[in-house]
């Protein structure tokens, strides 16, 4: 979703979608990807520094609960890093 509340519905469905997921179906692995319009830090994360939106607090608490972690970033870097 392009625009702050359409991202805001989007994440909070996301997050009831992953939540009944887990409570209703054995264990497994979910790989989630997407492009998804935000970045965790603005400043850090974007050319130039500081424009964009940062993640949603949807996104954040999705990231918490399921221990979620960016791959690319997770693994060691080469140089800088854009997902």
């Amino acid at each position: 979703p392009n625009h702050h509340e359409e991202r805001k519905e989007f994440f909070q469905e996301l997050l009831e979608a992953l939540d009944t997921h887990f409570t209703t179906s054995p264990p497994s692995h979910v790989l989630l990807g997407g492009d998804f319009n935000c970045v965790p830090d603005p400043l850090e994360d974007r050319i130039p520094a500081g424009r964009g939106d940062a993640f949603p607090p949807q996104l954040c608490q999705i990231i918490r609960k399921y221990d979620l972690v960016d791959a690319a970033q997770a693994s060691p870097p080469l140089g800088p890093r854009f997902t």
